[in-house]
Parts: structure tokens; sequence; C-alpha cells
């Protein structure tokens, strides 16, 4: 990342350790986010221990969520636009492995490719080849469905999730082994002039 970015924000950590801590979100430059990892070791933070990671960039990307099972594996997950830009937004998930990151191709529904919702918010790793993110798919607050997506450690595949109402969305997930999570987010109803929304939560 060179130069001054006009803005920039940390929307997700995870720490193996004490003193070993990965937080991953976007920054924003000429106009465009772009996303952003950085790294901390040390046993004691004194303001300058964290460290920026090289993250394979795509267009107008960011990252929401990470998860590190090890300190030389982790997963981060987010959402990009395509190019050229179209007001949509698609999956975006990277994997760290100690060294560089990488992109992990992810699955998006066709329905939703114009979808300006789509997107991963949330992940657990409970090791480097079994990941489950919460998901967005839809167009619309109104039309969007919760959504899942699996890592087995070389592919992502779309889970099926239950859908009680329209305009849902899962923002976290916590797994305490490859096929048991729980994920929360929420759901969008219409309100006199106002939108609402209220809880959701996914078990798996």
């Amino acid at each position: 990342m060179s130069g001054q970015p006009a803005a920039a924000s940390l929307q997700g950590v995870s720490c193996v350790t004490g003193s070993a801590c990965t937080a991953v979100g976007f920054y924003v430059k000429h106009n465009a986010t772009q996303t952003l990892a950085e790294a901390w070791n040390g046993a004691h933070w004194n303001g300058s221990t964290w460290s920026i990671q090289a993250t394979r960039k795509m267009p107008r990307s960011q990252l929401s969520a990470v998860s590190c099972p090890s300190g030389t594996s982790c997963t981060a997950v987010g959402n990009y636009e395509p190019t050229p830009p179209n007001g949509s937004q698609l999956t975006l998930a990277e994997g760290w492995n100690g060294s560089t990151w990488m992109i992990q191709p992810t699955p998006n529904p066709t329905r939703t490719q114009s979808g300006s919702l789509t997107g991963l918010w949330g992940v657990s790793c409970t090791t480097a080849s079994s990941c489950t993110a919460g998901a967005t798919f839809g167009p619309t607050n109104f039309t969007a469905n919760a959504g899942a997506e699996y890592w087995n450690g070389a592919a992502w595949k779309i889970q099926a999730t239950a859908q009680p109402v329209a305009g849902k969305h899962l923002d976290a997930v916590s797994c305490v082994s490859a096929h048991v999570c729980t994920a929360v987010g929420g759901s969008f109803t219409k309100g006199t002039n106002r939108l609402l929304q209220q809880p959701l939560a996914e078990h798996e």
C-alpha cells in the first residue's frame, strides 16, 4: 500500500495467541476500496508492531472477517465489484499460508450476479481445510437470502440455509467442529416510513 490512503478501516480480527493476531479490512485510495490485512507479533502492544501484509487486489474490494486456526493459516472473506463496475458485488475469499495471501475462488448463485448485497461477512475455521462463512445472496434488502459457504481445503461450496422470511443476512459465524456451526445476522421488514430488522440465528 504505497502512499497515504484517503481512509482505512479494520473490520475483523483473529488471534492464535496473546501475541499473534491478524486483522483485515479495507483502505480507500483514488475513490476505490482495496483489501487490507495487518499482522501483529509482539508480547506487548506498543503502537508500532502492526505490519501490513500484501493481499491480492481485486477491483473495489474489502475484507469483512478473518479466522486463523494457526499462525500459518488464515482465511479472510469479503466482497468485490466486477470490472467494469455495474453496482453489483460478488463474494471474495483469501487464504494466508504463513507467507502469502492468495485468492480462493468462491461461488456466486446465478441469480445474485447483479445483487448489490452479495458478499461473505463472517467466517470461522476449525482447521486450515475447514471453514464456514456467513453470507448474503440477493439484489435488495427485502429479497436477499441468508447464505453460507464451506471451504474444504480445496474449494468453496454453497451450503443450503434455512430461509424463514425474505430479506435475510448472516453476518457472523462460529464453528466448534467442521459441521457444528452457529451463524447470526438479521432479517429486514418494512415498517411505517422506516426499515426494520429482526435478529436471525441458524445452527448446523
